[in-house]
């Protein structure tokens, strides 16, 4: 077996995680990395690997899936390359349903390392499968192309230092690693469409009980990504992961990492027999997701102001955490206590400022594709005469609410397309098609992200994960969320937005990841003020 170690499924299985929770694409910078000089290898498959998932479920051990790579050599014209496919499988728990993770990526990569080619397929759904494929020129230029209905297509400058799945695969027998050194690598992740950068710290030898009571002595490596640039000054702090390899041949044998939806996973690596063996009780994700109250709070959504102390581990900002708009401030900053204050708006302003509106909140996109013909006539039915923007947005969730059926965990981010189709969804699936069905009457919509109040979260009241519509009205940006069992026309102080999203120049899902920014931070929250 010629598996080491792989950084990048620790990112994936986050930002899959996320996903069935319920980047920004533009001119990527290249940092100035000169590759070191190496002596170009012979091109052969890498063995294959299998590995087993693990997360700890009432203290017992349980299986949760399994992670499988193969690799082929494939020759194209007069050349030749070699193909790593990863496929990743996970099941888990949203309280009685099931959600599974899975993904697809392959890369192709010459003798000397270099990426001609990255595709990815990610499944938002049982049918609904986000296609990205992003080839690499000889001049260096990186093309990314999204299959579906809206056409996506982005380009930007490559770096050549990146390495492929192949190239992490062997980067530390290619380094010849021992204790004591410090490495650095840098990869393309499709699920951010960007760079990630990776420091590696090769520690000394560590006893490692592997199953069955085996003890071995193992090299212990900790690879940590630089943080994640989101939108503004936001940043993502992805925690590390551990690996132990062979200190002769270098091979991982066992993997960890802390990701904070599921507790320790561990990776260890086995037999196809052992990987594919049946799955244990999952974690549910609605427990690890949701933050509770000590006590409910009766008609929240109806009051006109509430305050809620927050109280964050790590060296966050509070800004970092929440949005402040005209529904939100923060006050009462203590160490790492703040309070947010939380206010209702019914009534958009009466008077339109002359501000010219950004064209990203009104125009086709990837996920809020309002050019859609469906889309478009469900607009119109929702709306009929009416003229007035706020009056068409309270319309249209309030169409959208009876439109829907009953909340489907197995769609997760589907595009507002699909969405109009099979009206099947949660929150995130209610929020793109009301969305986009408001950019079809010229109402400049985006969504919200952040937490919703609930009475009853798995027998306790708390915050749990949520994403609803902000449409700007006469300057003023207004919530409306068609999940509501009573669409109100505006939403009150139960709903905490942690940030907001055009979608534009979108075909990933880094809009979500400031919400896994605050569940990392561990965050206790007290209502107290009413």
């Amino acid at each position: 077996m010629r598996k080491i170690f792989l950084m990048r499924q620790h990112v994936r299985i986050l930002l899959t995680l996320l996903l069935i929770s319920s980047p920004a694409m533009g001119d990527t910078p290249v940092l100035k990395v000169t590759p070191e000089p190496k002596v170009t290898p012979e091109l052969k498959p890498l063995d294959e690997v299998w590995e087993a998932a693990y997360v700890d479920v009432g203290g017992v051990s349980t299986k949760i899936g399994h992670i499988h790579l193969t690799s082929k050599i494939v020759e194209a014209g007069d050349k030749k390359f070699l193909r790593t496919t990863k496929e990743l499988r996970f099941v888990v728990n949203r309280g009685a349903n099931q959600a599974e993770m899975k993904s697809d990526v392959t890369c192709d990569e010459n003798a000397a390392g270099l990426v001609s080619g990255i595709n990815a397929k990610i499944w938002l759904g049982k049918e609904n499968v986000l296609e990205l494929k992003c080839n690499v020129t000889p001049e260096n230029i990186i093309s990314i192309q999204a299959a579906g209905q809206f056409n996506f297509n982005r380009q930007f400058k490559w770096d050549p230092a990146c390495i492929g799945l192949a190239g992490e695969q062997t980067f530390l027998k290619n380094k010849k690693a021992k204790p004591g050194d410090n490495l650095t690598y840098r990869y393309f992740e499709p699920q951010v469409t960007n760079y990630v950068t990776v420091h590696v710290v090769v520690k000394d030898l560590d006893e490692v009980v592997l199953p069955g009571g085996l003890k071995r002595k193992l090299l212990k490596v900790i690879a940590t990504p630089d943080p994640l640039k989101l939108e503004g000054d936001r940043k993502l702090q992805l925690p590390p992961a551990t690996f132990w390899a062979d200190p002769i041949s270098l091979e991982t044998v066992k993997t960890q990492m802390d990701i904070t939806e599921l507790g320790i996973v561990t990776l260890l690596r086995t037999s196809k027999l052992a990987a594919l063996a049946s799955n244990g009780q999952m974690p549910d994700l609605m427990k690890r997701q949701s933050i509770y109250l000590k006590t409910n709070v009766p008609d929240i959504h109806d009051r006109e102001s509430v305050t809620y102390r927050i109280t964050f581990a790590g060296d966050a900002l509070p800004k970092e955490l929440v949005s402040t708009d005209n529904r939100q401030s923060i006050k009462n900053i203590e160490g790492k206590t703040f309070d947010l204050v939380v206010t209702a708006r019914h009534t958009p302003p009466s008077v339109k400022p002359e501000d010219k509106v950004d064209e990203q909140f009104l125009k086709s996109n990837y996920f809020i594709n309002c050019d859609d013909a469906t889309v478009q006539e469900l607009a119109k039915r929702a709306t009929g005469l009416t003229t007035d923007p706020w009056q068409q947005a309270k319309k249209i969730e309030s169409f959208v609410r009876g439109f829907m059926k009953p909340v489907d965990y197995s769609e997760a981010m589907a595009p507002a397309d699909h969405v109009a189709k099979t009206a099947q969804g949660d929150c995130t699936e209610y929020a793109m098609l009301t969305a986009a069905m408001c950019r079809v009457k010229g109402i400049p919509s985006r969504t919200a992200i952040g937490l919703v109040y609930v009475d009853d979260l798995l027998g306790k009241p708390g915050l749990a994960f949520h994403m609803w519509t902000e449409v700007l009205i006469n300057g003023e940006w207004m919530g409306i969320d068609a999940t509501r069992p009573r669409p109100r026309g505006a939403i009150g102080p139960g709903h905490i937005k942690i940030t907001d999203h055009s979608w534009s120049k979108v075909i990933s899902f880094t809009p979500l990841l400031p919400v896994k920014g605050f569940i990392m931070a561990n965050p206790t929250i007290e209502v107290v003020g009413k």
